[in-house]
């Protein structure tokens, strides 16, 4: 299911923007490291293969 766009604040996370909240890198994202929007990222291609 979409949601708004957001990525990660923690350096090893990947340096894409999320916007499924079925794609499996998106969870594993705590909540409290999520920042609102795409900050220019590209994409996450998990979250691009469930759209």
């Amino acid at each position: 299911m979409k949601v708004p766009a957001f990525h990660s604040t923690v350096p090893s996370d990947l340096d894409v923007y999320h916007d499924n909240e079925s794609c499996i890198l998106a969870a594993r994202i705590d909540p409290s490291d999520r920042i609102d929007g795409v900050d220019g990222r590209p994409w996450c291609t998990a979250c691009a293969s469930l759209d």
